[in-house]
């Protein structure tokens, strides 16, 4: 089903991302269809409405935030939630989610994204090119990323393809520079809400230790930020 901007910031609001967490801990990070243990990388985990969210139902706190109405699945069980859509055409989709690095926004583009969506990342995108892992610097591929991402822009602005959805994160913390890009691409702006301390606390949790240097970006970002 797919989601109004409306719900879309419900999805991305701290009030929803806090109970999504503290239901994956009361369920001990495994998927309640299959039992797959996913307390290693909750991330992998979404959190489901079994009564689908509308723009009206999302007022009713007995639908909305009701801890019995939300499942907690594995991506293979969700997926089976959300089945392609077939040859059913409606309007193309853009959302752009932004916010502090940590903040969440590859988790939330997991969660709210369905099978054959498209997603723009430009980590994703070095990473992809340079087949090292996520986050590691690659700067003789730097302008090639840019590149690859700026054509997948071009084909977003166009709507070019056959998807019916397309994700761009990115960090965007000046006001200015995200309202361009959301009028060349004719998209919607997502917040990730999330706070300065819990992305610092998210950093000393990663195992991949991106240490002082993210942690400048997490400071820069929120230095730069403006609503």
């Amino acid at each position: 089903m797919a989601k109004t901007p409306e719900l879309q910031r419900f999805y991305a609001s701290r009030r929803w991302r806090e109970l999504r967490e503290v239901l994956i801990i009361q369920r001990h990070g495994r998927c309640d269809r299959c039992g797959k243990d996913c307390s290693a990388d909750t991330s992998e985990l979404i959190a489901h409405h079994k009564e689908h969210l509308t723009d009206e139902t999302l007022k009713d706190p007995a639908v909305a935030v009701n801890p019995d109405n939300i499942e907690i699945l594995c991506q293979k069980c969700h997926a089976l939630q959300h089945p392609v859509r077939g040859f059913i055409k409606k309007r193309k989709e853009v959302f752009i989610v932004y916010g502090s690095p940590l903040s969440g926004k590859s988790t939330y583009v997991r969660e709210n994204m369905e099978p054959g969506d498209l997603v723009v990342d430009l980590d994703a995108i070095r990473s992809g090119i340079s087949l090292q892992p996520l986050y590691t610097p690659a700067p003789p591929l730097q302008k090639t990323a840019f590149a690859v991402r700026d054509f997948l822009y071009e084909q977003i602005r166009i709507r070019s393809g056959e998807w019916q959805t397309a994700w761009v994160i990115a960090g965007l913390p000046r006001k200015d520079e995200r309202e361009r890009l959301a009028a060349r691409l004719g998209a919607s702006l997502i917040l990730v809400e999330a706070t300065k301390e819990e992305c610092h606390k998210r950093l000393l949790d990663c195992d991949d230790a991106r240490g002082d240097e993210w942690a400048g970006y997490i400071d820069a970002w929120f230095r730069d930020y403006m609503p």
